[in-house]
This record gives structure tokens, C-alpha cells and sequence, in this order.
């Protein structure tokens, strides 16, 4: 078994964390970005007034992609 600690071990938590989430806003659902405190800006467009399927995909999506590449998920 394999044990990880110091830069392994922060880099495997960074990966894991659920870094976006939705909450309702007034005209819909915004992609909350948990680490920044502020909605999540998708190729330019901030991610606020989405129709709650839309929001709950996209949502799945970035958290898959952060996990995968933390630093691709925004642009």
C-alpha cells in the first residue's frame, strides 16, 4: 500500500475537492466556484440565470474536469 504525504498528498486533496456547486439565484441557477467565493466565468461568460438541468450538467462537468486538470476548468 502506498502512503501519500507532503506535495503528493495536497495534490491528491486538491483534486478531490468539490470545487463548484449551484445555488438559486434570482433569474435561475449560478455555478458557485467554492474556492473563489464567486460564480464560475465558463469561456468568458459568468455562469449566473441557468435553467436548473443546465446548471446541474455543467456543474458535474467542471467538477470531472477539475479533478482531472485543476487548473483547466476555468478560462
Amino acid at each position: 500500500m502506498t502512503t501519500l504525504s507532503g506535495p503528493a498528498l495536497a495534490l491528491y486533496y486538491e483534486r478531490m475537492i468539490v470545487r463548484f456547486d449551484i445555488r438559486p439565484d434570482q433569474n435561475g441557477w449560478t455555478i458557485y466556484d467554492r474556492v473563489t467565493g464567486r460564480p464560475a466565468v465558463i469561456e468568458g461568460l459568468v455562469s449566473v440565470g441557468l435553467p436548473f438541468d443546465d446548471a446541474d450538467d455543467l456543474v458535474d462537468l467542471l467538477n470531472t474536469l477539475h479533478m482531472l486538470k485543476p487548473q483547466a476548468t476555468l478560462h
